[in-house]
């Protein structure tokens, strides 16, 4: 059993009422009073102009028994933690605008289905209305497991159905040749025995990098949640603490009620020694420079290495010259370490490391701050892991939570691919038969008179096995990988092989793989998670046809794999 952490759910509510960094946005953005204010004002020193959060509106909902008065308080809430991770106030007022409009819209999210939504917004979506803002808040409440089926019915629905100029909904991931070289040139810069000032200044990348694409934390939860002390050491195993806590709130507070088992938050995740190895490193680094820290991520670090990296890269830079780097690149009033702050260090790698040190600018679409967790969710649903036990690294109470985060195979099979490029680069001696080699290395003649051959179905060559005593070695789908398969030798023919394969084995094979994920999205839907006797499990049923299904997509993706290998030419292939 998983000893879940709880908190009050008026303690949580006051913890961000004093929160130091939002009182200090106070005193320090105008005269507004307080957390329980009707009307937060904050001024804009750079367009000398005012803007304001207005909860009267919401107000009136609860006099008219449509939310209650806890539902205000954690909408509060998230606008506080969205402007301490970062978000400038005009966003967040975006942000509280998009989820008065939804609610006023849905009655407070009182709909069984996506139809329903799509019939209530179809009379004229309000424009103040931003699905991923949405997606934001019902991600803020479903990490407290205090979200409803409602609310994850319309998580799922704005993902599908994105409004207005937002990237979060029906996100994109970057290709994955994108992926690739962002992770090549990671690797690389820690390599390399010199650039020790940019390696200082990008570990919290590379932290990032190793460490949320194997646990799918929530960006928030990586940037600025992560505990000084979160890795630890324990009778030889080592694990992350993640601060995750649920919400104890008596079900008068609730407006509308779950009737789904809940699935446990976990709060230690077990790491590789590697990874904690990586932490202890950072933290020897930036010890000396922030003793006092709190968070894992040290913004105090940051700006001592910011400002040395700038003095030695750029010291002809107007920034440098007329002590502007904090106003250029230090988000401001950041008190610590956020998202924001981590988003710009992974934009600045790729235009200071991949296209300044190394000169590459072939990529073509950047990674976001969230990508790794999709990435994340989709590696651990293709290695086997169990949908639970996904959900509860991701930090969500509901499978319906993770609909949206779907497998993404083709990010499976191009790593496999890459992976045997690179075993081809570290190993040259072995040879790897391709199928260039195959047709190039054929003999002149087959091995008996060809009248006594069998045409194959390929148009370009002949079956030359006895089927009295041979038996065909061949399970992949053509003939031409066969060993009793014949062709004359010529470049002519390796073409024209080289066609038939992707067009009669590999294509029908990405078909068939794209429709098993869509089956398995569709299980996924409707699994159920149940409680037996103090344990949440997944039905029985969906749980075995998950599993078969989940080993039917990495067949087939294996196979991709193995045919695609084949069609390289790694005389000519680089890692990247």
């Amino acid at each position: 059993l998983i000893e879940e952490e709880s908190i009050d759910l008026n303690e949580f509510i006051d913890n961000y009422r004093h929160n130091e960094s939002f009182i200090k946005a106070l005193n320090e953005h105008g005269p507004f009073n307080s957390f329980d204010s009707n009307i937060w004002r904050f001024s804009n020193e750079l367009l000398q102009t005012a803007n304001s959060i207005d909860f009267n509106e919401l107000n009136k909902l609860i006099k008219q028994d449509i939310i209650t008065t806890q539902d205000l308080e954690l909408i509060k809430c998230f606008l506080v933690e969205a402007l301490d991770d970062g978000t400038t106030p005009i966003t967040v007022k975006r942000m509280f605008n998009s989820i008065q409009s939804f609610i006023k819209a849905s009655n407070n999210f009182d709909f069984e289905d996506e139809e329903d939504i799509g019939t209530l917004l179809s009379n004229g979506t309000d424009t103040n209305l931003i699905s991923g803002h949405i997606i934001q808040y019902i991600e803020f409440l479903t990490s407290l497991s205090y979200s409803t089926e409602s609310h994850i019915v319309a998580m799922n629905y704005f993902y599908d159905h994105p409004i207005g100029t937002d990237s979060q909904a029906k996100r994109q991931l970057p290709k994955n040749s994108d992926i690739f070289a962002f992770d090549y040139y990671l690797k690389k810069l820690y390599k390399e025995n010199d650039s020790d000032i940019l390696k200082k200044l990008y570990m919290p990348v590379l932290l990032w990098w190793k460490i949320t694409t194997v646990i799918p934390l929530r960006p928030s939860e990586f940037a600025f949640k992560l505990k000084r002390d979160s890795a630890i050491k324990e009778d030889e195993k080592y694990f992350l603490k993640v601060d995750r806590v649920k919400i104890k709130a008596k079900e008068s507070s609730r407006k509308y009620k779950r009737t789904d088992a809940s699935i446990p938050l976990l709060s230690k995740i077990g790491i590789t020694e590697d990874i904690y190895m990586l932490i202890n490193e950072y933290l020897q680094l930036i010890t000396p420079l922030d003793e006092d820290g709190k968070t894992l991520l040290s913004y105090n670090a940051y700006r001592v290495f910011l400002e040395e990296y700038y003095k030695t890269y750029k010291p002809d830079s107007i920034y440098v010259k007329n002590g502007l780097i904090d106003k250029q690149l230090l988000k401001g009033n950041a008190e610590h370490f956020n998202r924001e702050i981590l988003q710009s260090l992974i934009d600045s790698f790729y235009t200071q490391v991949i296209k300044s040190k190394y000169n590459d600018n072939s990529i073509t679409k950047t990674l976001k701050v969230g990508d790794t967790r999709h990435i994340a969710f989709s590696s651990l649903l293709l290695q086997g892991v169990s949908p639970i036990e996904i959900a509860m690294l991701g930090g969500h109470t509901t499978l319906n939570s993770q609909n949206h985060y779907t497998t993404n195979s083709s990010f499976y099979i191009d790593s496999e691919i890459l992976d045997y490029i690179s075993h081809r680069n570290v190993s040259p001696e072995i040879d790897f038969i391709t199928l260039k080699n195959i047709i190039l290395r054929k003999p002149r003649t087959p091995s008996k008179n060809l009248l006594e051959c069998v045409p194959t179905e390929d148009n370009i060559g002949y079956c030359t096995a006895d089927f009295t005593k041979d038996v065909c070695d061949n399970n992949y789908r053509t003939c031409i990988l066969c060993s009793k398969w014949w062709c004359y030798p010529s470049s002519t023919n390796y073409k024209k092989a080289l066609e038939y394969i992707n067009e009669n084995s590999i294509a029908p094979l990405t078909e068939k793989l794209h429709k098993e994920e869509k089956f398995l999205e569709t299980l996924l839907k409707q699994a159920n998670v149940v409680n037996i006797d103090g344990l949440i499990e997944l039905d029985k049923s969906y749980d075995e046809n998950i599993q078969k299904q989940v080993k039917q997509i990495k067949s087939t993706a294996d196979e991709i794999v193995f045919m695609q290998t084949k069609l390289l030419e790694l005389t000519e292939t680089k890692l990247i």
